[in-house]
């Protein structure tokens, strides 16, 4: 006599294997998006670091790697007579009517600045200003907030504590900027 199908045995043991794989599997790769997040952030990073190599070497260029400060608009009223104004950094971009602003030859944490010097940057990542520093991440992970007492003037905030990396300018001649990696959990 021919057997036709599966006994309920065989069935449950199938079942059983199979629940075990996804508890063993399931772990692995719900990490990968984080994983692939992280490797995007290094590459990014990469990015920002070789763009950061260049605006200096302009400056380098044009002798104005050792000042505190320099711009590329024009001096106000009652601002610093040895800060640098109107200087013309050798970056496109960058003009008296889109200033670019530096600290010791690297950019102030401005989204204005690396806008101009990371002219390649795409809609998937975000800039935001935090207390004298900026940072990098995904777009998805940021949200857009009106102030209060100005409702015309938006913000743009993190979304979450991971998964960026910290951009800190240079506080003197010889501190150089800092990058930092925030990794994604």
């Amino acid at each position: 006599m021919k057997k036709n199908g599966f006994t309920l045995i065989e069935l449950v043991v199938v079942i059983v294997i199979l629940g075990i794989l996804a508890v063993v599997a399931a772990p692995k790769f719900m990490n990968l998006q984080n994983d692939a997040r992280n490797a995007s952030l290094k590459g990014l990073e990469g990015s920002l670091k070789s763009a950061l190599g260049v605006g200096y070497s302009k400056l380098v260029m044009n002798g104005l790697e050792n000042s505190p400060y320099v711009t590329t608009r024009d001096k106000g009223k009652g601002e610093p007579d040895n800060y640098i104004f109107s200087a013309d950094v050798g970056i496109p971009g960058c003009s008296k009517n889109a200033a670019c602003t530096f600290y010791y030859g690297y950019p102030e944490a401005t989204e204005e600045t690396f806008k101009r010097l990371l002219t390649n940057m795409d809609s998937d990542w975000a800039m935001v200003r935090d207390n004298g520093h900026l940072l990098f991440t995904f777009s998805q992970f940021t949200k857009k907030v009106i102030q209060p007492d100005r409702p015309d003037i938006t913000n743009t905030v993190m979304n979450r504590d991971n998964c960026f990396i910290t951009y800190s300018p240079p506080t003197s001649r010889n501190s150089g900027y800092k990058l930092t990696f925030t990794p994604c959990k």
